[in-house]
């Protein structure tokens, strides 16, 4: 078995089967008991999520792209006139 057909079992099941066994589940189960279960579904997911991000940005190196370097035109502008504050797009106006 290839890699690829691993991954898309692993997509339908997750993607599928999962969501319609926890379905079953909480329709056999009072309404009380399903409440409270799906809000610790949702816990459990929410923190299986978080550690994953957490491990792919350490893993990733987690720096970022570095510090943002703002560059600012001095002069008359070429391509995008602005003058006085209105932003013209091209050339001169043909007036």
């Amino acid at each position: 078995m290839t890699r690829r057909w691993l991954w898309a079992s692993m997509t339908i099941v997750g993607c599928g089967v999962l969501p319609a066994g926890w379905i079953v589940v909480l329709a056999r189960n009072e309404l009380d008991r399903a409440d409270k279960l799906s809000s610790m579904a949702g816990v459990v997911v929410a923190v299986v999520l978080g550690l994953i991000g957490v491990w792919t940005s350490l893993r990733a190196g987690g720096g970022g792209s570095g510090p943002v370097q703002i560059n600012t035109a001095s002069g008359q502008a070429t391509a995008d006139n602005v003058r006085g504050g209105d932003l013209r797009i091209g050339g001169p106006d043909e007036a």
